[in-house]
């Protein structure tokens, strides 16, 4: 293996190991000098507020207060497929 392959792929398990960036846009591409990320356009900036531990936590403890914090067509996806453990929450905040 070539030094710059070796360089490349040491990068790329360090940000796929490294905890604080994990799901990040740095360690989704592991590297931009293999040419294979694309940046992001036409997107809604006040979806990148949206903490999805968050979210997920709700859903979980069945707390209707996470349908706010998505846009609305995530909400609806969310509830038709039973996603996240949804339709247990629901079972269970209203048993």
């Amino acid at each position: 293996m070539d030094d710059a392959a070796s360089s490349t792929r040491q990068k790329a398990l360090a940000l796929n190991l490294d905890a604080t960036r994990y799901g990040t846009f740095a360690e989704i591409g592991g590297g931009l000098e293999i040419g294979r990320i694309e940046p992001i356009r036409g997107y809604d900036e006040s979806y990148l507020s949206i903490r999805t531990p968050e979210v997920l936590a709700r859903i979980q403890r069945g707390d209707p207060s996470w349908e706010q914090m998505v846009p609305a067509a995530v909400a609806e996806i969310i509830k038709a497929k039973n996603l996240f453990g949804w339709q247990l929450a629901q079972a269970m905040s209203t048993a």
